[in-house]
């Protein structure tokens, strides 16, 4: 998978950074795993799928995470 349209913007003024994955057509993966670094990671993060990149679904809410190797099995992606 090329993530040559995978972004990340950090957002000025109090807004949380994020990262966007365009896959360019529609289809399954099952999940992700995010490797973080030692001293940059998120402990409170979502998971948000969307068809059209308007309208967003949260299926996964983190809120404890503590850095290192986090797999999300997704199953709403299948």
């Amino acid at each position: 998978m090329s993530w040559s349209n995978a972004r990340r913007a950090s957002c000025a003024g109090g807004a949380e950074p994020s990262l966007t994955i365009d896959l360019g057509i529609e289809r399954e993966f099952g999940g992700l795993v995010l490797h973080w670094h030692d001293d940059a990671f998120a402990s409170h993060y979502d998971i948000a799928l969307s068809d059209d990149a308007r309208d967003w679904r949260t299926v996964r809410r983190v809120t404890a995470g503590n850095g290192g190797v986090d797999p999300l099995y997704l199953p709403e992606s299948e």
